[in-house]
Order: structure tokens, then C-alpha cells, then sequence
């Protein structure tokens, strides 16, 4: 800029003074281009913002200039006098507090502190100091000692909003969504206008699961405060989750006008941007954030992830690595790097990557699937000094099939898995946080070309499924799951027919054990659900039979031939028979049958089949299941499976 920063800030001081309003955002605003932290420059946007109405807006201002000077008393008499006036009582007693702690004095202090006493007697709340009390409790993350305090002052005080709007932040806390809804329900019965209660319910509702009432309290929310770009950019969010892209981005569009300065309304239009497919616009929105805030590791692990998605890795690395510059304990931009390493020239610094999110986040699922990919995978010149890959040879040396015309035996289930174990015994390798649910056999990228032929000619993409079916078997015990293993491993099938069998971890969906197989068309699945049920018979025994079923969980639910088919992306369509007549259409002109270019998968294990079945074991011992005690006397247990095993079955109800 032509002036210094010291000079615009006087020169927009004085526009402000003279009433000048336009002027005097335009210098702060040039300031805060250059030094998005600048104290005076802040706080004066906020006075700004206050003196033409826009009280709302000025929050983020006042925020930033006393995070970036806290020893100036005014900034938090304007930060706090802001809170008043938008009814937020107990936030202003929170700033209160803290900006006692940092100093703050005077006799404009002592008159705010009067002021905050009475509106808490008007309000009839409970005094400063007796709420002041209870916030530091929440704030400290005592959540049913927040509860307990909350109830016993709402016995003195019942009709306090303030209390209620407490209760229900710390029933969120807890996850117990329907307790806070019913508190800020409360809340909004004393005080309808109470513009946060609905703003905070929106936020009980989204958790809950429910975008559709979720958006409706943002909307009662905004509709109370118009200058509410919290609530723009909450409701922004769950119109992005229901799938409504461009009501969501208007919506972030609306936050940003209230205040143009939010960061955090830019990322959240990145990711939506990002849904839609749109990753020019996306990476705009993820810069924009970052020029704003410098510091926001998130927008830049999402421009990370858009740039991989445009086919540039190398720029995605250097985003990854500059979020985890600015948070040394992201786990998610370690495992993101991962990813980016893993499709680079030097994979095995993605290991370390993953490792590093693992060491963070012990339970982060996603990086423990991906180290057990890449290490089961991983083709080194240098394969022989690695002991993964090594393991995996010997592994595979393993024989896991049996005769198709006999009964599996328990005996052949338990050496499988017992001298697959002593191998990873052997090579001492630490992979116990590697805790997969599924393995695969066959497995391939899952691009139908009988369906994506049909879904480039009608535009249309079945909302039902995206355009599969599978053939699903389901065993009994953990035993019969390993036998079914052993059956996948014999099928010959065409190569898009990925086999699957895992663990159900879904407590809502009956059935513990289930095995997939996924088809082309409805006449391909019969075929393999008759030739599977003979080999089931054969090889397990009665009582087990292949269903066919719509629907493919395998396809994702953008994937890259959308763009092929129509820009905005094909349309839904609902499951009917005209459906099925297209289908029909098809098969005439073009021969499925299940016998083509039929080949069988690679006898043999890989690391990620064994660590899969361990797994097994050890949830089928956490739920019951006796029968993981014939298939291995010593298994390598991790006792956190039987614990998380007995949370997620507390309320299943078996005969679903």
C-alpha cells in the first residue's frame, strides 16, 4: 500500500471522526489486509461495525484486538458492551472475568461490572459471581459437575435463561442431545426472542443427526438477529452435509457479508465447493481463508486435499506440511501427507506420516488402514531390507485353500491363523495399532462399464445404490467368517467382482459377520449367489445361503466420472421399474454373463488378511461369540476391543 500502516490508521481515525464511514473502513480495511492481527485496526472495525447497527459483525473485530492486546481496557469494554447488547449475558461474564485477569481496571470497568450485575438480577439470574462460577466449572470441562451445579441453582432461580442455555452446552458436552434440546426448549419458553438458545439447539440438532430441524433453529436464530454470521455459517454447514450445495453457499455468502473478515465461512465454502466438484473454486475459498488467518492449519490440510484432486501433489505436500507447521499435533494433515507420499516417488516417507498421526490419535482409523495398505503394498528396490514386506512374502507362502468338495475343518481354520501370527511374531513387527475390519480379495477400482454406460446416456445416477448389487452371506460365528474367507479365496470370478468379508461395527444393522460379493447386473448375482450356495454347502455346511440385495457401499459418492456424464453432476433416480427397463434395454444388446473372463484370486495371505482376522477373534470374544476360542488359544489380544465391543452392543437388541 502507498501509506504506512501507522498512516492509514491515522488517517482512518480521522474519517471516523468525521463521520467519513466509508473512508474509515476502507483504510482499516488496507491495514488489515497487510496485518490481519493489527489491535487498533480490529477494534476500530468493530466500533465501525456497532455504530451503523451491525453489532453482530463486530464480535470477530473486538476478538482479534483483544487476542492481540489484551492489557487495553477498552477493547474489552467494547468487546463486552457488544455481548450486552446482543443479550449474551453469560459470554459477557466469561470476558469479564477474563479481562480481570489480565488487568483491567478503572471506573468504566467498576460501571460495566454494575451493569452486568443488573442485568442478571432483571434477567433473574443467579449474580455474576455465582454464574461466573458455574461457567468455569463448564469451561474446565467438568460437564456433570456443570449439570449438577446448574439444576441445584435453577431450584433458586427457574426462570433463568442464562442457566438453561448452560445446561444445555454441557448436556452437548456429553453427547446427550435430546436433554440439551430440551433445556434451551426451556430456555426459549421464558425468553422467546433468546436468538442463542435457537443457535445453539441447531448445533444440539446437527450432532443429533437432525439437518433438516437443525437448519429451521439457525433460521429462527438469524430470523431474531439478522447480523447472526454464526448462525449463516452453522446453517451453511448442515445445508452442505443434506447435500444442498448452493443453499450452503449462499449461506456462507451471507456470513461474509455480515463479516467480511470470517475465515472460517471461506473454508466451510471450500469444502462445500469441494463436494460439488468445483476445485478451481474450492482452492479460491481455502486461499481466501488463509490470507485472512495466516494460522488456520485447516483450510490449508483442504487446499491440500483440493490440490490432490486436481493432479497436484507436490502443492498439496507443501500445504499438508505448512498446517502441520502451525499444529504440530494435526493428525488428520499427517495422515493427509501420507496419502500425498504414497502416490509420490519416495512412498516410504508416507509411513513415517502415518505413524505420526497414529501417535496422536491412537484410534484414528483412517491412518491405520492406510499404513496397512502401503506397507502390504509397498515395492521398494529395496524390498528385502524392508520387514513388512518380507513378512507379507512369507505370509503368502501360507496355503489357505481346501479341498471345495470337504467340509472346512476347525482345525484348518486355526492353523491359518496361528502360523500367520507366528510369522509377524518372527519379523517382530510393531503394527499393533493397524486394526482393519475387512479384507479383500480381488479388489479393484469398481467401475462398472455396464452401468457407468447406462448413467452416461440417461444422466442419471440410481440414488438407491450407485448402480450394484451384491450377493451377501451371513455367518453365524467368527469361525464360519474365516471359512468364508477361505471359500472368497477359491471363487473364480470376473475381476470387478471384489469379494469382502468383515466385521459389521454398524450396532443399528443386524448381523455381527457378513460376506459380499459385488455384481455387474441382477442376472450376474443370481448366478453367483447359486454357484456360491453350493460352495457353501459344500465347504461349511448347512444352514448359510447367499441373498441378493440392491446396493454397493464400494462406490463412492462423487466419483470422477460425474464430471464426464454433466458438470452439475447426473440426477438421482429412485429405484422403479423404469429403472429396471433400462437395465433390461441393455442386457439385450449386451451379453453379462458371470462365467466371462473368469479367473481365481492369488492363494495365499497378505499382512492385512491376518491382522483383519485377530481382529475378529478378539471382537467375537467381546461380544460373545465362543466360538473365537477354538480358532486361537493365545491370540494377540488388544483388551480395548472388548470394552468398545460391549459400548457399541449396550443396546442392540438381538433379534432385530
Amino acid at each position: 500500500m502507498d501509506l504506512t500502516v501507522g498512516e492509514a490508521l491515522k488517517k482512518g481515525i480521522e474519517a471516523h471522526k468525521n463521520g467519513q464511514l466509508q473512508e474509515a473502513e476502507r483504510l482499516y480495511s488496507t491495514i488489515l489486509n497487510v496485518q490481519p492481527n493489527h489491535a487498533d485496526a480490529n477494534h476500530n472495525m468493530g466500533v465501525l461495525a456497532i455504530g451503523v447497527g451491525k453489532t453482530q459483525e463486530s464480535l470477530p473485530f473486538f476478538k482479534a484486538a483483544t487476542a492481540a492486546n489484551p492489557k487495553i481496557v477498552q477493547f474489552w469494554l467494547s468487546y463486552i458492551n457488544a455481548l450486552i447488547k446482543l443479550d449474551r449475558t453469560a459470554d459477557a461474564l466469561v470476558l469479564f472475568e477474563l479481562a480481570k485477569k489480565y488487568g483491567a481496571k478503572g471506573e468504566a470497568f467498576n460501571l460495566l461490572e454494575q451493569r452486568l450485575s443488573t442485568r442478571t438480577k432483571k434477567s433473574k439470574d443467579p449474580s455474576p459471581e455465582q454464574l461466573q462460577s458455574i461457567i468455569n466449572i463448564y469451561t474446565q470441562g467438568l460437564l456433570k459437575k456443570a449439570l449438577s451445579e446448574c439444576n441445584k441453582m435453577l431450584k433458586k432461580f427457574p426462570r433463568s435463561v442464562v442457566l438453561y442455555n448452560i445446561l444445555g452446552a454441557s448436556h452437548v458436552g456429553l453427547m446427550q442431545f435430546d436433554a440439551a434440546i430440551v433445556s434451551y426448549q426451556k430456555a426459549l419458553k421464558i425468553k422467546p426472542d433468546y436468538a442463542e438458545a435457537y443457535y445453539n439447539m441447531g448445533i444440539a440438532l446437527d450432532n443429533k443427526g437432525d439437518l433438516e430441524a437443525s437448519i429451521k433453529s439457525y433460521k429462527q436464530a438469524i430470523k431474531l438477529n439478522p447480523e447472526y454470521a454464526d448462525a449463516y455459517n452453522n446453517m451453511g454447514f448442515a445445508m452442505n452435509h443434506k447435500g444442498f450445495h448452493d443453499a450452503a453457499i449462499d449461506s456462507y455468502k451471507k456470513a461474509i457479508n455480515i463479516n467480511p473478515n470470517n475465515a472460517q465461512a471461506y473454508n466451510n465454502m471450500g469444502n462445500t465447493f469441494k463436494n460439488k466438484g468445483d476445485l478451481k473454486a474450492a482452492i479460491q475459498n481455502y486461499s481466501q481463508a488463509v490470507r485472512i488467518k495466516p494460522d488456520f492449519a485447516d483450510a490449508y490440510n483442504n487446499r491440500g486435499s483440493a490440490l490432490i484432486g486436481k493432479g497436484d501433489p507436490g502443492a498439496a505436500v507443501d500445504n499438508y506440511k505448512k498446517a502441520l507447521e502451525i499444529n504440530p499435533n494435526f493428525a488428520e494433515g499427517y495422515n493427509n501427507l501420507g496419502v500425498a507420499l504414497s502416490n509420490s516417488s519416495v512412498p516410504s516417507k508416507a509411513v513415517d506420516s502415518y505413524s505420526r498421526a497414529l501417535k496422536i490419535n491412537p484410534g484414528y482409523t483412517d491412518a491405520k488402514l492406510n499404513l496397512v495398505s502401503l506397507l502390504t503394498s509397498y515395492n521398494s528396490k529395496d524390498e528385502h531390507q524392508n520387514l513388512i514386506v518380507t513378512a507379507n512374502n512369507a505370509i503368502r507362502k501360507i496355503d489357505i485353500t481346501s479341498n471345495s468338495q470337504n467340509i472346512i475343518s476347525d482345525d484348518h481354520v486355526i492353523s491359518i491363523i496361528s502360523k500367520s501370527s507366528n510369522y509377524i511374531s518372527v519379523y517382530n513387527l510393531e503394527i499393533k495399532t493397524a486394526v482393519p475390519q475387512t479384507f479383500r480379495r480381488n479388489s479393484v477400482e469398481l467401475n462398472c462399464s455396464r452401468h457407468m454406460s447406462i448413467f452416461k446416456k440417461h444422466d442419471v445416477i440410481p440414488e438407491f445404490c450407485f448402480g450394484c448389487y451384491k450377493v451377501q452371506v451371513e455367518p453365524r460365528s467368527v469361525l464360519e467368517l474365516v471359512k468364508l474367507f477361505v471359500v472368497f479365496d477359491q471363487l473364480k470370478l470376473k475381476d470387478n467382482n471384489t469379494r469382502k468379508c468383515m466385521v459389521e461395527l454398524r450396532p443399528t444393522i443386524p448381523g455381527f459377520y457378513k460376506g459380499l460379493i459385488y455384481c455387474s447386473s441382477l442376472k450376474q448375482a443370481n448366478q453367483i449367489a447359486g454357484y456360491l450356495d453350493q460352495m457353501v454347502l459344500k465347504s461349511i455346511g448347512p444352514g448359510l445361503t447367499a441373498k441378493v440385495k440392491r446396493g454397493c457401499s464400494e462406490y463412492p459418492v462423487s466419483f470422477p466420472e460425474y464430471t464426464q456424464i454433466n458438470n452439475s453432476g447426473p440426477q438421482l433416480m429412485n429405484y422403479n421399474e423404469d429403472w429396471k427397463v433400462i437395465e433390461d434395454e441393455y442386457d439385450k444388446k449386451n451379453s453379462t454373463s458371470a462365467k466371462e473372463n473368469i479367473r481365481p484370486t492369488l492363494s495365499g495371505l497378505n499382512l492385512s488378511d491376518v491382522l483383519a482376522m485377530e481382529k475378529w477373534v478378539d471382537y467375537a470374544r467381546g461380544i460373545g461369540d465362543t466360538s473365537a476360542d477354538l480358532i486361537n488359544q493365545n491370540p494377540v489380544c488388544y483388551q480395548g476391543i472388548y470394552q468398545t465391543a460391549q459400548a457399541r452392543l449396550k443396546n442392540f437388541n438381538f433379534s432385530d
